[in-house]
């Protein structure tokens, strides 16, 4: 990135109208948001604030949540540690689930979902996917508008119902461009393997 992308793939960015919304572009920002959202959390201590802000990056980009933690330079080993800030977690990734009971606690709707989608993040990257299919399925039944619920569910190994979720989620009126793209591979793909399983039968 640092040297300029190659110009045949700068046309095909330019031509596609939008390039700044390409994930070659998303992703580092969002990277950069996250990190700098946990330095503004070490500062202000607002989990609310940090819960909101997650929730919308998770929807921004498949690695937008990354596991890191604060560190320093010990003087005597000059090896990086992780500190002690205080603060409800170490692991950044732990701080999804505490952000996520904070915001189920102020009784907002839109905050509800929120809290959803930062405990579904959490179980995905902890390899917990029947976990956060059974909490997506549980919220699309308090809020069935939220497409990033059915990506969750299209994630299920049952490929028939992952293909009427994503059906459903490419529906939705809050949706991202990233979750728009996910839900479509996750549809061509279950389609797809449903034809070739008829084929093999």
């Amino acid at each position: 990135l640092r040297r300029g992308i190659p110009e045949h793939l700068t046309n095909v960015l330019v031509d596609w109208g939008n390039p700044t919304e390409c994930d070659v572009f998303v992703i580092p920002r969002t990277s950069q948001d996250y990190q700098q959202a946990m330095m503004r959390c070490l500062q202000d201590r607002n989990m609310l604030a940090l819960g909101r802000t997650l929730a919308g990056l998770i929807t921004r980009a498949e690695y937008s949540i990354a596991d890191g933690a604060f560190q320093a330079q010990n003087e005597r080993t000059g090896r990086l540690e992780i500190i002690d800030t205080a603060l409800p977690f170490r692991s950044w990734l732990d701080a999804l689930p505490i952000c996520a009971a904070g915001l189920r606690q102020t009784g907002n709707a839109s905050d509800a979902d929120m809290a959803d989608t930062l405990e579904m993040k959490f179980f995905l990257m902890r390899k917990r996917v029947s976990d956060a299919v059974a909490l997506a399925q549980r919220a699309v039944e308090r809020n069935p508008q939220v497409a990033y619920f059915y990506y969750v569910m299209s994630l299920t190994t049952d490929m028939p119902a992952g293909l009427r979720a994503c059906k459903k989620g490419l529906k939705c009126r809050q949706i991202t461009p990233f979750v728009r793209t996910a839900l479509l591979v996750r549809a061509v793909d279950h389609a797809a393997q449903l034809g070739i399983s008829k084929l093999a039968d």
